[in-house]
């Protein structure tokens, strides 16, 4: 990830430039811009440019003293990928790179925060 603009990605109208490489897989690129931010609560994006378009939020929920994570994607594919998509599984990729994701998220939480717990869980 790269901050084009602003000064964090958690700041209104922020552009990051983004690129997901998953082992096997061609990376996917694409840029975002952030629409809305609650502190502690949520970060909502547009997708501007490259693989996607449309939006996704990131809440945040205090739970005991613990934070649960929670993504809303909907976009859909564009560009190249968008005339790929119809012969491509992006739904179970989507899942599979965000578990791998929460992974290493759960991986750097154990080494940096050992009292941190995490449950992943992915949508039925």
């Amino acid at each position: 990830m790269e901050l084009c603009t602003g000064e964090s990605y958690a700041q209104v109208g922020a552009l990051l430039a983004n690129e997901v490489r998953v082992q096997g897989r061609l990376p996917i690129k694409f840029v975002t811009k952030t629409i809305e931010v609650e502190e502690n609560a949520l970060i909502r994006v547009e997708y501007v440019a490259g693989a996607f378009r449309g939006e996704a939020a990131w809440r945040f929920e205090d739970l005991d003293g613990q934070t649960r994570l929670s993504l809303r994607w909907q976009t859909i594919p564009a560009g190249a990928l968008g005339m790929l998509a119809p012969l491509l599984p992006i739904a179970k990729s989507h899942s599979d790179t965000m578990r791998v994701g929460f992974e290493k998220l759960r991986g750097f939480l154990m080494e940096h925060a050992p009292g941190a717990a995490m449950d992943v869980r992915s949508p039925g």
